[in-house]
């Protein structure tokens, strides 16, 4: 059985693609609507070994986010997404300690294709080989 996800977003709709996207691949999946709800929900679950987090949510502060997830699980992997444009995320990225990075709009397959690849599930990151 595939493990469980953690995915974080603040918007109903891309909780609900990327869930479907993940349950089709054979994931598990929990959702959270904001930082205090993803800390919540890991805190309650047991081996969840990678959470997909929106980089702007109405709470906390995505670092915030990621060093309490990070604090309840070290090993955690980290996949960020963001609307916002490339350049203006990757600077932030760079000083974080995450896995991986994937832009929105995303299709469904490039999510499962990243998740896999993150997991170890897959050799390759679509064309590119990255994570980011």
């Amino acid at each position: 059985m595939r493990p469980v996800i953690l995915c974080v977003d603040d918007d109903p709709l891309v909780r609900d693609v990327t869930q479907a996207a993940l349950v089709r691949g054979g994931y598990r999946v929990l959702l959270a609507a904001n930082g205090e709800e993803a800390v919540s929900a890991l805190r309650q679950a047991a081996n969840v070994p990678l959470t997909i987090l929106d980089w702007m949510l109405p709470d906390i502060p995505a670092a915030e986010v990621i060093a309490r997830l990070r604090a309840l699980q070290p090993d955690l992997k980290i996949l960020v997404t963001s609307g916002h444009d490339r350049s203006e995320v990757m600077p932030w990225l760079a000083k974080q300690r995450i896995e991986g990075f994937l832009p929105k709009p995303y299709l469904p397959k490039q999510l499962v294709q990243r998740v896999e690849w993150l997991l170890g599930h897959k050799e390759s990151c679509a064309a590119t080989g990255s994570p980011f």
